[in-house]
């Protein structure tokens, strides 16, 4: 049977002003308690050409060793951290990353139509 899922990269395309692709999601949730949680299978909605960091803001991010993922930026004292908001997943300082491929504005999710 043919997969029909997307792959982890979508091509780019430039919608209402913002430089715009999607990445499937393969993880853990962001947070296992609200319904507008990122979840596996979801696909994130990024904006490549906003890559200043913004504290509350969730971006799409590259770190040594573990490739992508999705982390919401957070201020602890005077220094910035990307955070899961799941308390189980990891996170690491705003500057141990090596690339902020862009701010993440959206997702979509699939279900099951019975």
């Amino acid at each position: 049977m043919e997969d029909n899922r997307w792959s982890a990269l979508c091509p780019s395309t430039k919608t209402s002003g913002l430089e715009t692709t999607s990445f499937e999601i393969h993880s853990d949730p962001m947070d296992c308690t609200t319904q507008d949680a990122i979840r596996d299978g979801d696909l994130v909605l990024v904006d490549t050409s906003l890559t200043d960091l913004t504290p509350g803001k969730v971006y799409l991010v590259e770190l040594p060793g573990q490739g992508l993922m999705v982390k919401r930026l957070r201020r602890v004292g005077d220094a910035l951290w990307f955070m899961s908001d799941n308390p189980v997943n990891g996170s690491f300082p705003a500057e141990d990353a090596v690339r902020v491929v862009g701010q993440v504005y959206g997702k979509v999710s699939f279900g099951r139509v019975s």
